[in-house]
């Protein structure tokens, strides 16, 4: 595919196929590009970037290998997870001892806090959302990752920023087509908000923040 030649989603690649160790995955490939998009356009809107559900961090560290000039723009990544790598109850939404490891999760936080050693005003902050959301400090948002594999807290977590995204803001939403409640429940609350998700063929999902019309 021909984005596949682009140096900003190479970089990335390269960055995300090393930490997943899943090098022959074409799925992979299409979240990543999806991902170098979303912060190429976002890194030239004001405000934030947010992700609720880091787990490794694979995937924004990605986005943030194919920028230049991260460091030096004054703009801040907000990492929010449990960072602990058992499964998620479904009901619950909690990391539960009794469903076991989850290979893809991440290991501790540590291991977080070093993949991200070489980037700037990155906050990693530990806590299950929403409960540490008005805490942190966020003003305007200019884009949003949800991936918290559990569609009542992805609902809350949109529902809290979705005021404070600014005018061109991207969401976007890691397993949008693997859950039907989960796209049940997102494009229930997208109608709310007056807008329409776009399901891609990775099963990824996508809408933006409408400009504002006189």
């Amino acid at each position: 595919m021909s984005f596949m030649n682009g140096p900003e989603f190479q970089r990335s690649d390269e960055r995300v196929q090393v930490a997943s160790g899943d090098v022959n995955d074409p799925g992979l490939r299409r979240r990543v590009s999806q991902v170098v998009w979303a912060f190429r356009d976002c890194f030239t809107l004001e405000g934030d970037f947010v992700e609720c559900g880091t787990g490794r961090g694979s995937m924004m560290s990605a986005g943030l290998q194919s920028l230049d000039g991260w460091n030096t723009s004054g703009k801040r990544l907000f990492l929010f997870d449990t960072f602990e790598p058992l499964r998620i109850n479904p009901d619950t939404g909690d990391n539960d001892p009794a469903r076991g490891l989850h290979d893809k999760y991440a290991s501790s936080m540590e291991a977080v806090v070093e993949n991200f050693g070489e980037w700037k005003n990155v906050n990693i902050v530990k806590e299950r959302i929403p409960k540490k959301l008005p805490s942190a400090g966020i003003g305007k948002v200019a884009f949003i990752h949800s991936d918290l594999n559990h569609s009542t807290a992805e609902r809350d977590a949109l529902r809290y920023f979705w005021p404070k995204i600014v005018n061109g803001g991207v969401v976007l939403f890691d397993d949008d087509a693997t859950s039907t409640t989960q796209n049940d429940t997102m494009n229930s609350l997208a109608a709310e908000f007056g807008v329409r998700i776009l399901t891609t063929g990775s099963a990824q999902g996508i809408t933006l923040k409408p400009y504002e019309t006189n």
